[in-house]
């Protein structure tokens, strides 16, 4: 696998929720021979141990509760912890043409992600499939078993015409939060 951090992953508002996210803040891809009018099955097993304190930022203060100023009179900004915590971390996986600069999606079918016999699988407006890892879920020893089918298309013409071995890439999000 190839992991790239863009180096942020969210930005969060006073209130604790994600003002601004990037759900392609870290990626794992994968690049794998095909050959063309098959069916693949991706499956993979995936378990998530996150526990991170949810952070606010406030002005720092001296010993004496004072506003600490800059060199140009602005104030200063600390991170401190909330004592909130967050331990679901949502993933995002595509099965791709890694040969078009878009990274153009190919259709999965028959997607499943279960703990403990539950399914952990959603959709929304933008990512489909969604997997949401609680790491304070301890069925099947906090694994997540997920299962999804791609078809390759037939003809040259459909699929990496130029190619004569046809490749497919498998793309992981592991964004801050996936909406």
């Amino acid at each position: 696998m190839n992991v790239v951090s863009t180096g942020w992953s969210a930005n969060w508002t006073p209130m604790g929720t994600v003002g601004q996210s990037n759900p392609w803040g870290v990626t794992a891809d994968k690049v794998v021979n095909v050959e063309r009018g098959r069916y693949y099955t991706i499956s993979f097993k995936i378990k998530s141990t996150l526990k991170n304190e949810i952070m606010k930022s406030q002005d720092k203060k001296d010993a004496k509760g004072n506003v600490i100023k800059d060199s140009e009179g602005k104030a200063m900004g600390e991170n401190v912890g909330t004592g909130k915590y967050n331990y679901v971390k949502h993933i995002h996986f595509k099965a791709f043409d890694n040969t078009d600069k878009d990274g153009a999606a190919l259709k999965l079918s028959n997607v499943k992600a279960t703990i403990g016999g539950k399914s952990v699988l959603s959709s929304t407006k933008d990512f489909s499939p969604f997997v949401a890892l609680d790491s304070q879920n301890t069925a099947d020893d906090g694994y997540v078993t997920v299962s999804a089918d791609v078809k390759i298309p037939s003809l040259r013409s459909e699929y990496q015409k130029k190619k004569a071995q046809p490749t497919l890439g498998i793309k992981f999000a592991f964004g801050a939060f996936l909406k």
